[in-house]
């Protein structure tokens, strides 16, 4: 199993148009802390597969839309050779915006289904 760990802090980050869907890996979980404290940053870890050996990460996207997060793993596919068609595991993991108090949805963005959990901002120290 490979095995991919990249943090990417985005808080600030400007708006951005999300991957096209042909882009992303295929997602079967995301998972994190159920609560953090006003202020704090939280760390999801994403684990998939890649279509095939050829593909690897680009770059990690983190959106908000209203009460969800979007973490969307864009990756690039290189061109120059064969590949066998067999899935490559992997893991990553994107660390979230600090966000405003309450319960939010964080979203795995896959390229056939999303996978998702839940998050509470905490309201007080």
């Amino acid at each position: 199993m490979s095995l991919l760990a990249l943090a990417v802090s985005l808080a600030a980050a400007p708006a951005e148009t999300p991957p096209p869907r042909t882009n992303l890996p295929y997602v079967t979980s995301v998972s994190g802390p159920a609560t953090v404290g006003k202020g704090e940053t939280a760390v999801v870890k994403v684990e998939g597969s890649w279509p095939d050996p050829s593909w690897s990460l680009g770059r990690i996207h983190v959106r908000r839309e209203g009460r969800r997060v979007v973490v969307a793993l864009a990756g690039a596919a290189r061109r120059d050779g064969f590949f066998p068609m067999v899935l490559v595991p992997f893991t990553a993991t994107a660390s979230l915006p600090v966000l405003p108090p309450g319960t939010w949805t964080v979203v795995a963005a896959g390229r056939n289904e999303d996978a998702t959990c839940s998050l509470h901002v905490l309201s007080g120290h």
